[in-house]
């Protein structure tokens, strides 16, 4: 399990990576202070061979390289906009330095967190929740097929969770037709808790069910160990061969500066409309 330290918030961080029943791990997370806010981001590779392990790692680090290359001046909107940029074309040369790796690509959630705000970029399926006891305050709507579904009313959730076309990503870094993450300013408030996490931990489980782990009372720690085994006792039961598992949490101890108007539904609704599309 990593820990996560910031200089410049007081927050608690911890993530563990599984690899779950597969022959390799292709998620990766890192986190680090950046001039713009403490950065965690989880990423979580596509692509057979090598492929899927190096996007993940390439996102992660590009993304985190970029990042740490800005000014303290740069908005935070502006800056994941280039670092998701340059990440994809790190991809894109790569695949051309290197046929096998034709075809790769990663999703990736991340958030950047100062004195001011939460901002929380995504492309793909990997989500970030923020929760307070047992509230979600936020969550991200996953960019597949069965996300549009989901939002349209054809689907359930636990029927898009199930479906067979539940791993078909409508947006992502690398050969994914829309690389453009989306990006939503959030604020946060002591207690609040962060949570970044693959498909392959939400995917494992009915939502219900995971809430009850993500909402339990004890400590980030033992609530990443308990839905880690979660996942392992559930896709053992299931042939074995379940996909990876990571899950990054960051417990903020301070209050942002922003601050949503309204209780937390109200605020969940809002965010549906005024999510950033770039």
């Amino acid at each position: 399990m990593q820990e996560f330290k910031s200089n410049i918030l007081s927050l608690t961080g911890l993530a563990e990576s599984n690899q779950g029943g597969r022959s390799e791990n292709q998620d990766d997370l890192g986190a680090q202070d950046t001039p713009l806010g403490f950065l965690t981001i989880v990423c979580d590779g596509m692509g057979g061979g090598p492929g899927g392990r190096t996007a993940s790692h390439i996102v992660k680090t590009e993304i985190i390289r970029i990042l740490c290359d800005c000014e303290a001046t740069t908005s935070r909107e502006t800056a994941f906009k280039m670092a998701a940029t340059k990440a994809n074309d790190a991809l894109m040369k790569q695949m051309e330095l290197h046929p096998e790796l034709a075809g790769m690509g990663s999703t990736f959630v991340a958030v950047l967190i100062n004195k001011q705000s939460a901002f929380v970029a995504f492309a793909g399926d990997s989500r970030c929740y923020r929760i307070h006891d047992k509230k979600v305050l936020f969550r991200t709507q996953d960019h597949s097929l069965v996300g549009e579904l989901v939002r349209s009313k054809a689907l359930t959730e636990e029927e898009a969770r199930t479906s067979p076309q539940s791993n078909v990503i409508s947006r992502g870094l690398g050969s994914i037709a829309n690389h453009i993450p989306e990006i939503i300013e959030v604020p946060f408030k002591k207690g609040d808790k962060f949570i970044l996490c693959t498909d392959g931990v939400w995917g494992s489980m009915p939502h219900k069910e995971l809430l009850k782990h993500l909402f339990s009372k004890t400590s980030i720690k033992s609530i990443i160990n308990n839905l880690s085994s979660k996942v392992d006792e559930l896709g053992r039961k299931n042939g074995g061969h379940h996909d990876n598992h990571t899950i990054a949490i960051i417990e903020m101890d301070c209050d942002s500066t922003f601050q949503e108007k309204g209780n937390g539904i109200y605020q969940s609704i809002m965010n549906l409309f005024k999510r950033k599309h770039i």
